[in-house]
C-alpha cells in the first residue's frame, strides 16, 4: 500500500502571468494515494505518444528503475502539464483479465490516456483486463541525469521548446528578451513563445519552475531547428526529501 507522505508546496518564485489550474494540477496532488484501474494497450504503442517524448525518446524513458511507460489519466495529464511524470504503482493482482497487473514498482508518463480517470493508467505492454491499483506522483529517478532540451519547427522568429529528463513537471517556463523575462505558452507539450523584437539572439537566456518544489532553474540553450540539445549550465532540480521519490 502507498502511504501519504507529505503535500507539495504548489507555490512558485516567478513572476509574471498567473498560470491556471492545468498547471497546478499535478502539484495538488503529488505524494497523493489514488485508487484507479491499469489497463494495457500494447508494447512500443507509446512511439507516437501525446506527449511528444520521442524523436529521440529522453534518456529518462529508459531508467532501469521503471517497469516500462504509461498513458496518463486525463486529470493528472492535464492539457500536457503533467507529460514526463513518475509514479507509484501498487497493486495486488485484483481484478478481471488475464494478465494482473502485482506488486510495487515505478513507470513513467510519456502518453494520454482521453478515458481514463483519476487513478487509472493505461499501460505501454502487452496484457489483457482490468486491474485495481494505487498509483502515487512520485520524483523521477534521475539519477546523474541533467535537463535536456527538444526543439520542433524553431527559427529566431518562433520558439517551440521542450524540457526533458526533469525529476518533477515544469509549471512555468520564461524566456528572457532585451533583459525582460518573458512568459511562454504551453500547447502541446511544447512552450511556444513568439519574440516581441525578432530575430531573438541565441544562446536563449531561460528560467523554469515546479509547482511540486518551488525550486528556480536558469540555463543557457543554443537556438536550433528540430532536435534534442544539452544546455550550458547541466542542471536538475534538486531532490526535495520531504516528498516521495523513486529514488
Amino acid at each position: 500500500s502507498i502511504m501519504m507522505i507529505s503535500s507539495a508546496i504548489c507555490v512558485l518564485a516567478l513572476v509574471g502571468a498567473v498560470m491556471g489550474d492545468d498547471s497546478r494540477r499535478v502539484c495538488s496532488v503529488f505524494g497523493t494515494a489514488m485508487h484507479g484501474h491499469g489497463t494495457y494497450y500494447g508494447l512500443g504503442a507509446d512511439a507516437g505518444n501525446a506527449c511528444s517524448l520521442r524523436d529521440p525518446p529522453p534518456a529518462l524513458a529508459s531508467s532501469p528503475v521503471f517497469r516500462g511507460t504509461v498513458a496518463i489519466n486525463t486529470p493528472d495529464y492535464s492539457k500536457t502539464y503533467g507529460c514526463g511524470i513518475c509514479y507509484r504503482v501498487s497493486a495486488s493482482g485484483n481484478g478481471n483479465g488475464n494478465t494482473p497487473i502485482q506488486g510495487d514498482f515505478y513507470v513513467y508518463g510519456n502518453n494520454w490516456c482521453p478515458e481514463c480517470t483519476e487513478g487509472t493508467l493505461d499501460f505501454a505492454d502487452n496484457g489483457d483486463g482490468v486491474w485495481d491499483i494505487d498509483i502515487q506522483p512520485v520524483q523521477c529517478p534521475v539519477g546523474d541525469l541533467k535537463i535536456m532540451y527538444k526543439y520542433e519547427g524553431t527559427n529566431p522568429y518562433y520558439i517551440k521548446i521542450q524540457t526533458r529528463n526533469e525529476r518533477v513537471p515544469v509549471s512555468k517556463f520564461q524566456i528572457k528578451e532585451n533583459g525582460v523575462w518573458q512568459d511562454t505558452n504551453r500547447e502541446a507539450a511544447y512552450w511556444l513563445y513568439s519574440p516581441k523584437s525578432p530575430p531573438i539572439a541565441s544562446p536563449l537566456e531561460v528560467r523554469y519552475g515546479s509547482y511540486v518544489t518551488g525550486e528556480v532553474i536558469y540555463d543557457k540553450v543554443d537556438v536550433i531547428g528540430a532536435g534534442e540539445i544539452a544546455g550550458y549550465n547541466g542542471v536538475q532540480f534538486e531532490k526535495d526529501d520531504t516528498l516521495p521519490s523513486a529514488e
